[in-house]
């Protein structure tokens, strides 16, 4: 028997219906209710920090690929909107199950699909999710409006220049209530004018991000500052000092402006809302879909700069973030340099043969001309030839990857084994412990001496504390007993890629063929002698 356990939460807190807590739920729903689980296979698919609104969610998808190969007995979720709530999804979802005669149960709500009635109830129950989730949706976006013409900070991170201030308000009520505006963090502030200052004295993405390396100048994280942060801080209204002529250009923009051109002093900043997708802040929203309100802080950059800074990031359509454009390099957006940075690939000649051969080239060493950087590039035509070797070699006696995986694998099975070995004495203890209270209770109740009472009364509570210890001890190996779980689920699944990687390998194209590496290689590290793969998974 095979079961699968799906638990997922849109954001990490730590507590109530937690990835941790709905998995013990249904493992608990799984003892008591399936007959013959104990001796079924049990593997667990969290997604935590995704959103139900669809299923594009890598767990969950790596759930439905392994039915599709595998095929469970059982899928078991905490609560229906675990899954989605997209009645289609939902509903595409479950007869694709059906068909399959996968078995869905909902431990929550205690649905049965195998019946025509518990199938119904479940669509009902999954139009009403979905009627939840639009209506929270449409809750949040009027909430935002509304605190949007107020200019007022609603958390996050606060961008690179600004630090959060808490705030507190006397309402009409005569009630005090605390709200978060943002102030100039005067240190931060500093780098925010210099990259504005760089761009318009170079007009040049790139040159900013050189002159940044150079000079060893960080983000305020003390990372290194990408292109797209540069133009992340470059086109961000909150920044810019709130005048008529700012005004004017996010009205031209259709932006949806939440307040009036006489609240426009030419000192304040503007407070920018809706801008990205909340799943994933690097897709920015349509200019016309932004809520732009009139801040309580202070503008940094003048609204002349900030516009003509606009103009020229308009006129300029090179900048993108990093895509393969090139059509006959593996390695693209794998390969690293040692000193961290991506090497890009760079063609040199055409052979004798008419093949066109290429370099791999730090992007750090590139953009700083050496200064940062002084690793040797890697004949890039020869690289991916050996990574490709080695994948399609994994099988074989002697292929460094089988060594690698095996002595991995039995690495795994030994601690399962301790694990169990452990598990089962601390098992063992506490049924002790747990026997002697019993035997003392038996003792308390027969009504003994004042002496033995004493000692009864006194042993219990130190009986109680230990069992407590072990079952934290016991609880721990449980979870790291789950972990070796899916440690073995993740090399299965690798090695099915790489097996159909060697299978399919002639009749790939170089862009399937670069898929095909991104899902078992997480990255290559040239360190000017030898590159250093890294495979994909936890165990990486």
């Amino acid at each position: 028997m095979k079961i699968a356990i799906y638990s997922r939460k849109s954001k990490f807190t730590g507590k109530g219906d937690s990835v941790e807590n709905q998995i013990e739920m249904c493992r608990a729903y799984i003892k008591m209710h399936i007959s013959g689980s104990e001796n079924a296979e049990i593997i667990v698919y969290e997604d935590e920090g995704y959103s139900a609104k669809n299923l594009d969610r890598p767990r969950f998808k790596q759930m439905i690929a392994d039915n599709e190969k595998q095929k469970f007995d059982y899928i078991v979720v905490y609560r229906l909107d675990r899954i989605s709530r997209n009645v289609g999804d939902f509903a595409t979802l479950i007869e694709q199950l059906n068909a399959q005669k996968v078995s869905f149960i909902c431990i929550k709500e205690q649905f049965d699909t195998s019946t025509p009635m518990g199938r119904a109830m479940m669509y009902i129950a999954s139009v009403f999710a979905q009627l939840e989730r639009e209506t929270i949706a449409e809750r949040v976006r009027d909430n935002v409006h509304l605190l949007a013409r107020d200019g007022r900070w609603l958390g996050g991170t606060a961008p690179t220049g600004f630090q959060p201030v808490k705030v507190d308000n006397i309402e009409f009520d005569g009630k005090t209530r605390s709200c978060w505006r943002l102030q100039v963090n005067p240190e931060e502030v500093k780098l925010v004018k210099l990259i504005y200052e760089k761009f318009l004295e170079t007009r040049s993405l790139a040159q900013v991000e050189r002159y940044l390396l150079v000079n060893d100048i960080y983000s305020k994280n003390g990372k290194k500052l990408t292109l797209f942060t540069i133009k992340l801080i470059l086109t961000n209204p909150v920044y810019c000092t709130a005048d008529e002529a700012s005004y004017q250009y996010f009205s031209d923009k259709d932006c949806v402006l939440c307040c009036q051109s006489d609240e426009l002093d030419g000192k304040s900043g503007f407070m920018p809302f809706n801008r990205t997708d909340s799943s994933d802040k690097r897709n920015k929203k349509p200019m016309n879909e932004w809520l732009i309100a009139v801040g309580t802080h202070e503008g940094v950059i003048s609204s002349a700069d900030w516009l003509k800074v606009q103009a020229t990031l308009e006129g300029n359509k090179s900048f993108s973030e990093r895509k393969v454009h090139n059509s006959d390099c593996l390695l693209s957006g794998v390969v690293r340099c040692k000193c961290g940075s991506y090497m890009r690939p760079k063609y040199t000649r055409v052979d004798a043969s008419g093949n066109r051969t290429f370099v791999y080239m730090c992007e750090t060493k590139e953009k700083t001309r050496r200064k940062k950087c002084h690793n040797s590039n890697v004949n890039g035509n020869t690289l991916d030839e050996l990574v490709c070797t080695e994948l399609l070699n994994y099988n074989k006696i002697n292929a460094n990857i089988r060594g690698q995986l095996e002595a991995l694998r039995d690495e795994i099975k030994s601690m399962g084994d301790a694990y169990d070995e452990n598990m089962e004495r601390i098992q063992k203890s506490i049924d002790g412990k747990n026997s002697e209270i019993n035997s003392l209770v038996d003792k308390l109740a027969k009504r003994p001496d004042e002496a033995t009472e004493a000692y009864i009364d006194k042993r219990i509570p130190e009986l109680d504390a230990q069992i407590k210890g072990l079952q934290a001890e016991h609880d721990k190996l449980a979870l790291a007993n789950q972990v070796k779980t899916d440690l073995q689920a993740e090399l299965g699944s690798l090695k099915d890629i790489m097996k159909s990687f060697k299978k399919e390998f002639r009749k790939l194209s170089v862009a399937e063929k670069r898929d095909y590496i991104k899902k078992c290689v997480s990255k290559a590290v040239w360190d000017g002698e030898k590159a250093s793969l890294f495979l994909v998974g936890k165990y990486s």
